[in-house]
């Protein structure tokens, strides 16, 4: 859950001046961990930009043109349904007050900040690492790029961090808790994968006809649903069927970033860990604020998605 805690300091505030529904923030927030950022931006040091890596020998930047084209539709169609979702808001006469829940403490703030630039450092020296080791395909840029930015932040921000050991604390269990939710997730496909029964299906889905791309797509598509982790569907998907596709001559770089942005586009669903996690920390449910939780995440992914497939078939 420690994976949501940097905005929430910043959001409820603001959705609180601004006097709009409380339910709301799960739009901005998913349609950004959980859309161009998690599958498509070309580079992206996710967990679902990094598994393709390891079967199709592929890099974090593969299929620029496709990943940028589906970044900028998922980004415009998270915008208008953000806009369309809050004018419903405001004419229900909904407010910040019907779905948030009293504050337990009051946040105090620091009167020292950094800089904006200084802010901003370690991400940048992140991007810079990745694209400069994806072109060089230098191995495990990730790990490099983070153990950097890392090592930057705490040089620039220990003074403004009240205590150290609970900054470690948290990023210790923020970084464990996904690997081994990921890990489970993918030893339990690779053993349905061994099961006798798994076969039929994968003779269908490699039977779907039209280009090799599509039937990748339902692939991914649907065993990142079954198990709600776009991560471990992704990684059953690689590990099923990869080298069948790689053996068809499918362009490695188009299946990275087309299973990689299919593996999300169902994750919005009611048993996903990443919804249940921030609900957990909002204080919202199903009932309030699933609908947009669900729709903020499919709604870009699918229509970005379409439009990777496209130029993926017209020009891979």
């Amino acid at each position: 859950m420690s994976f949501y805690l940097w905005w929430f300091p910043l959001a409820k505030p603001l959705f609180k001046q601004l006097n709009i529904g409380w339910n709301l923030v799960v739009i901005p927030v998913f349609m950004g961990i959980g859309t161009f950022t998690m599958t498509m931006l070309p580079g992206t040091p996710s967990i679902q930009n990094v598994v393709p890596t390891t079967y199709l020998g592929t890099t974090l930047t593969a299929a620029p043109l496709m990943g940028i084209a589906a970044t900028i539709v998922a980004i415009v169609v998270g915008i208008f349904y953000l806009r369309y979702a809050l004018n419903k808001s405001l004419a229900n006469g909904e407010t910040f007050a019907t779905y948030a829940q009293e504050d337990k403490g009051k946040a105090i703030l620091k009167e020292k900040t950094p800089s904006f630039f200084i802010s901003i450092l370690p991400i940048l020296i992140l991007i810079i690492i990745i694209f400069t080791g994806s072109a060089m395909k230098v191995a495990n840029i990730v790990l490099i790029g983070l153990a950097a930015a890392i090592i930057v932040s705490a040089a620039f921000f220990h003074k403004y961090i009240p205590s150290h050991k609970a900054a470690l604390s948290l990023g210790a269990n923020g970084s464990i808790t996904p690997i081994f939710f990921t890990a489970t997730t993918v030893a339990f496909g690779v053993v349905i994968t061994m099961a006798p029964g798994f076969k039929v299906i994968s003779d269908f889905i490699l039977g779907i006809p039209g280009n090799p791309l599509i039937s990748l797509t339902v692939a991914s598509a649907a065993l990142g649903a079954i198990t709600g982790s776009s991560s471990g569907g992704l990684g059953i998907a690689m590990e099923a069927f990869a080298q069948s596709y790689l053996a068809m001559g499918v362009n490695p770089d188009a299946m990275h970033r087309i299973s990689a942005i299919a593996s999300s586009v169902f994750t919005g669903l009611p048993h996903a860990g990443a919804i249940l996690s921030l609900f957990a920390l909002t204080g919202l449910n199903h009932k309030n604020a699933f609908k947009y939780s669900f729709y903020s995440m499919t709604l870009p992914n699918i229509i970005g998605l379409i439009v990777a497939l496209v130029i993926g078939i017209m020009f891979y």
